[in-house]
């Protein structure tokens, strides 16, 4: 995929360019190409960051993957990354679409917590 990015973009490859395409891959619901490509980051030296991962939050919760997701999710907490109220949204909204509001009202809960309204 680096060689393809390197021809298609023109650039090395980097957290950017590496996160568009990851993103363009979640936006038509190919997560596992996705994924895949975010390991291959890892494997790179290349650090993905907040954004990288809420791409994959985001296109695991399009088409159903909820673990996947809070995965991911849990990665991001445990790393430190600082989320915005868009990743925290994508859970939320995960957690409702799948019934499970008592879940959804938890992560709201913490995140009120760790924002000053």
């Amino acid at each position: 995929m680096a060689v393809w990015l390197r021809w298609v973009m023109g650039v090395a490859p980097n957290v950017r360019s590496y996160t568009i395409v990851i993103n363009g891959f979640c936006k038509i619901k190919m997560v596992d190409e996705a994924i895949n490509l975010f390991n291959e980051m890892h494997s790179r030296k290349i650090i993905p960051n907040a954004v990288s991962y809420t791409a994959l939050i985001d296109g695991s919760c399009n088409v159903g993957r909820l673990e996947d997701a809070l995965e991911i999710f849990k990665d991001l907490l445990v790393k430190g990354y600082n989320l915005n109220v868009y990743t925290y949204t994508l859970i939320i909204k995960g957690f409702c679409k799948t019934g499970m509001f008592d879940e959804a009202l938890t992560v709201l809960s913490k995140w009120k917590t760790l924002v000053a309204f």
